[in-house]
C-alpha cells in the first residue's frame, strides 16, 4: 500500500494576488522568504519561483518554528541534505552535518545508502526523495518534515523515502498543500465558524 500522510494533507491558504506579485518580481508579503534567484537555476526553471515552499515556510515561521530547506547552498545556514545530493553528503557538506546534529543516534550516511538502494529498486533512480522542509522548535524536541505541494502529487522516490524517514528517524512527514483564497472568503469563514476549517492553516498575514 502506497505511503500516505498519517493525518491526511494539511492546507495553507494564500492570497492569489500576493502570489502573482511574488512570481512576477513585484513587492509581495512573501519577499522575506523569497527563494534566492541564483538557486533557481537547475530547479526545472520553475516559473513559480518555488512558491509552494516559500508560502509553507512563511506559515511555519510565522507560527514560531525554525525551518530548513532541502537546498544545500541556501544562504544563512538554512539548507539541509538528508538522502539526496550523494556527493555532497559523502563529503560531509555542512547541510548534511546540520541534519546529523538533529539525529545524532542515527548513521544518516548508512540510512541514505539504504534509501538509495530502495529507490533504485522502485524506480531505477537513486536520487531525490527528500522532503522540501525540516521544521522544528529549538529546545522543545518538536520536529517534523514537510513536503509542500501545489497541484502536483507525490513522486515515486518520495513514496519510497517518506516511510523510511518516519520509521527509522521517528519523525513525521507532513504533506502541506497550498490553495488560493480571497480575503473576503477567509473573513466570511471566520465569521461563520469563529475558527479556520479543520486541519486547515491560514497563510501569512
Amino acid at each position: 500500500m502506497a505511503w500516505m500522510p498519517r493525518d491526511g494533507e494539511t492546507v495553507v491558504f494564500y492570497d492569489p494576488t500576493q502570489r502573482e506579485s511574488y512570481e512576477t518580481d513585484r513587492p509581495s508579503e512573501y519577499d522575506p522568504w523569497a527563494w534566492p534567484p541564483a538557486l533557481l537555476v537547475g530547479r526545472d526553471n520553475r516559473a513559480d519561483r518555488c512558491f509552494p515552499e516559500v508560502a509553507v515556510r512563511a506559515h511555519f515561521e510565522r507560527c514560531g518554528y525554525r525551518v530548513l530547506l532541502s537546498a544545500p547552498k541556501y544562504p544563512d545556514e538554512l539548507g539541509f541534505i538528508l538522502f539526496h545530493f550523494r556527493r555532497l553528503r559523502r563529503a560531509n557538506h555542512p547541510a548534511f552535518t546540520r541534519m546529523q546534529e538533529h539525529f545524532p543516534t542515527v548513521d544518516l550516511n548508512q540510512l541514505a545508502e539504504e534509501a538509495r538502494r530502495a529507490k533504485r529498486d522502485e524506480s531505477r533512480s537513486g536520487g531525490g526523495g527528500d522532503p522540501d522542509l525540516f521544521v522544528f522548535r529549538p529546545n522543545s524536541g518538536e520536529r517534523f518534515f514537510v513536503d509542500a505541494k501545489d497541484a502536483d502529487t507525490l513522486k515515486p522516490n518520495q513514496l519510497v523515502c517518506f516511510p523510511i524517514i518516519e520509521e527509522r528517524l521517528g519523525c513525521l512527514v507532513k504533506v502541506v498543500r497550498i490553495k488560493p483564497i480571497t480575503p473576503r472568503r477567509c473573513d466570511a469563514s471566520h465569521r461563520r465558524t469563529g475558527r479556520p476549517p479543520r486541519r486547515t492553516l491560514s497563510g501569512p498575514r
